[in-house]
């Protein structure tokens, strides 16, 4: 899942929340389309990595 948003996260939810994998990425509007593609894309690829060695 990634978040975006235009309010300021609390750091401290958002690593609870990475450290029980709701959260992967966390992005701030006003969000590029080149920084969106650039982190589907690494997300993409970690699900694929995921998929290819479980841990």
């Amino acid at each position: 899942m990634i978040l975006m948003t235009a309010f300021q996260i609390e750091n401290k939810i958002f690593l609870e929340n990475t450290k029980k994998k709701i959260i992967n990425a966390f992005l701030q509007k006003p969000i590029s389309i080149h920084d969106l593609v650039k982190e589907v894309d690494t997300q993409l690829h970690s699900y694929e990595m995921q998929k290819r060695y479980p841990s």
